[in-house]
């Protein structure tokens, strides 16, 4: 944890592609996906390493 927003180390990442054709809403909601899925591998992690 640090005093700073967004301060921290980089915890997990995932790459999600840029479509022909996308907009906004499509690429938001493939990032939010991925976002979905990743969350919760993180926080395993971390609490496995507790």
């Amino acid at each position: 944890m640090t005093e700073g927003l967004d301060d921290g180390p980089v915890l997990g990442q995932r790459t999600v592609p840029v479509l022909e054709g996308d907009n906004v809403e499509t690429l938001s909601a493939r990032i939010l996906r991925e976002e979905h899925i990743l969350y919760p591998e993180i926080l395993k992690k971390i609490a496995s390493e507790l």
